[in-house]
């Protein structure tokens, strides 16, 4: 099965403000379709922490899921951190630029000079257009990993995932001969305790329990 590192990013979920609800959403969406996230890690806006994580990530994933950090605002360090360890400068797509103009001219709210950074975007990295917000996807190979970097909103996220990357992971796993499903089963149990409860089901396999 393709291994998994999920990464959120975010001082307000390293403070504890915020509860990262997008990383335990991304992992059960990446057991539904075969692929086993082994480590969740929470970043600070942290360009060399994030960037260390993804380097790691790349010598051991197959896929790595990003979210948070894609804003416009300067502690938004994704782009960055994807850019240092790409070895690339950040670009200013003008197809990106114009889409976000659109949208926010759609919403009747007026476009603020911020907003160019969403269209900064690393040399030779693929953008995933966003339809329900400013700040686009992107994709990008770092090692062995395929990773997918998303917004923190998680409307946003959820809208990429379903719209975009889902299929890819899948077809991913299907060229390295690991399509497969994860199946889980959850007992609720009462009055027992954990140890025997454990003695009870000890060997139960998959099809019986």
């Amino acid at each position: 099965m393709l291994k998994a590192l999920i990464v959120g990013i975010g001082d307000e979920l390293t403070l504890g403000q915020t509860v990262d609800t997008n990383s335990a959403w991304l992992a059960e969406q990446l057991a539904q379709i075969g692929v086993i996230p082994l480590e969740h890690v929470t970043v600070a806006d942290d360009q060399n922490k994030i960037a260390e994580h993804l380097r790691r990530g790349g010598d051991w994933a197959d896929v790595i899921m990003v979210s948070g950090g894609l804003g416009p605002t300067d502690d938004d360090l994704t782009r960055n951190a994807l850019a240092e360890v790409l070895g690339v400068d950040l670009h200013l797509d003008e197809q990106v630029w114009a889409a976000i103009q659109s949208y926010i001219e759609g919403m009747g709210r007026a476009v603020s000079p911020t907003n160019k950074i969403q269209a900064m975007i690393p040399a030779g990295a693929e953008v995933l257009p966003n339809s329900s917000g400013t700040a686009p996807g992107m994709a990008a190979q770092i090692g062995r990993a395929r990773a997918f970097f998303v917004p923190g909103v998680p409307r946003e996220m959820r809208n990429l995932w379903q719209q975009i990357i889902r299929e890819r992971v899948v077809k991913l796993a299907a060229a390295r001969g690991s399509a497969k499903v994860f199946i889980t089963r959850k007992l609720h149990t009462f009055g027992a305790g954990e140890s025997t409860v454990a003695q009870m089901i000890e060997g139960a396999d998959g099809a019986g329990a």
